[in-house]
C-alpha cells in the first residue's frame, strides 16, 4: 500500500504543476513586467501602466498566459530581477 500512496501523491503533485496559471496569477506576472519596463516617475508611471493594462495587447497577453504559460515560466518570471530576465523565462518571446 505505501507504493500506491506514493504514486497518488506524485500524480497529485504533477497535476498541480500542469495546471495553467489563473487570470489573477497572469495579471500579477504581467503587471510585474509593466512595472519593470515603465521608466516614468510615479504619478505618470501609474497612469502609463493603467493605460497599457487597458490595451488589447495586454488582454491578448493575458489570454496567451492562461492558455500556454507553464508553472515553471510563471515562477521564473515572478522571480526575474529585470525585464530581460523576465523575457528569458519564456520559450516564445512576448510581443507587446
Amino acid at each position: 500500500m505505501p507504493g500506491v500512496k506514493r504514486a497518488a501523491v506524485l500524480l497529485w503533485i504533477l497535476a498541480g504543476c500542469a495546471r495553467p496559471p489563473s487570470a489573477q496569477e497572469c495579471d500579477a506576472m504581467l503587471d510585474r513586467y509593466l512595472g519593470m519596463t515603465e521608466p516614468s516617475p510615479p504619478p505618470e508611471r501609474d497612469a502609463r501602466i493603467a493605460e497599457r493594462r487597458a490595451s488589447l495587447a495586454y488582454l491578448d497577453a493575458e489570454k496567451k498566459c492562461t492558455a500556454t504559460t507553464t508553472r515553471a515560466e510563471l515562477s521564473c518570471a515572478m522571480k526575474a530581477p529585470s525585464a530581460n530576465d523576465w523575457e528569458a523565462c519564456f520559450d516564445v518571446p512576448w510581443a507587446w
